[in-house]
């Protein structure tokens, strides 16, 4: 732990709270938290919840298949992607390893359909930020990470790039129009 701020006024002794959290301690703070170091987002899990995984991925498809209609093998695609986004592998090798076919060959395919695997996983993202944008049960920190990216100013700067505008003021904006 880095650092733990805590709401209330600071005890007789604060040693032994350095003592267990082993960072900065503070009181009399406008909020109670506690700030980790990057690195450890991008540890693994030691008891991951499959049942969790399993009720995201589902949210995920569903989702998908709300927001836009595409040809039957490029839904495949997309929903494959899905549960790779989540575990971090976004790439051509994963996604054709996935569909018991080598990289070259999904390549072909997916210029037959006229996309690319940069443009079929941006696609994806793009779709399921939007939709968990609208959704709001999340923030924008854990919906950077459902969609693979290591940092949320990443997918900030992606999501910047789909729409024209930052995922914030995007929600802001939609929840307006939606009002």
């Amino acid at each position: 732990v880095r650092q733990v701020a805590f709401v209330n006024p600071p005890p007789a002794d604060v040693q032994p709270y350095r003592d267990f959290f082993g960072g900065e301690v503070l009181f009399n703070m406008p909020l109670t938290r506690v700030v980790f170091d990057m690195t450890y987002m991008a540890m693994p899990l030691r008891k991951s919840d499959p049942a969790l995984a399993d009720l995201l991925d589902q949210q995920a498809r569903q989702l998908l298949q709300q927001v836009s209609k595409v040809p039957a093998v490029v839904d495949a695609w997309r929903l494959t992607l899905v549960p790779l986004i989540r575990e971090g592998r976004t790439s051509l090798a994963a996604l054709a390893e996935a569909h018991h076919s080598s990289p070259r060959t999904l390549q072909r395919r997916l210029a037959e359909q006229g996309t690319t695997f940069q443009q079929l996983l941006d696609d994806t993202r793009r779709h399921l930020a939007e939709a968990h944008l609208l959704d709001g049960h999340l923030d924008l920190a854990e919906i950077s990470l459902l969609l693979g990216y290591s940092e949320q100013s990443a997918f900030t700067r992606a999501f910047r790039a789909w729409t024209g505008l930052p995922p914030a003021q995007w929600r802001r904006r939609h929840r307006l129009e939606a009002a």
